[in-house]
């Protein structure tokens, strides 16, 4: 199974990747359900570099709410 997310790579990805498993796949996109992740992701967009205490001050979060939600990013491969 392929997903698609736009008609252009990001510049220097590979031009083909790896199929996920369906379960895979859920996993990944169930990361995306959540409006904190979405948020610290696009921080992590806006910004060229940041650490889990300025993502804590942006967002309003505590310690372990930011250390939860990048582990789950990283665990997923988003970051």
């Amino acid at each position: 199974m392929w997903l698609v997310f736009g008609a252009r790579l990001p510049e220097g990805a590979p031009a083909s990747g790896s199929a996920l498993s369906r379960s895979d796949l859920l996993v990944r996109l169930g990361a995306l359900t959540d409006d904190t992740r979405l948020r610290v992701l696009a921080l992590l967009a806006q910004h060229d570099e940041l650490c889990a205490q300025d993502i804590m001050t942006m967002l309003d979060l505590t310690q372990s709410a930011t250390s939860r939600h990048l582990r789950q990013l990283s665990a997923t491969g988003y970051i």
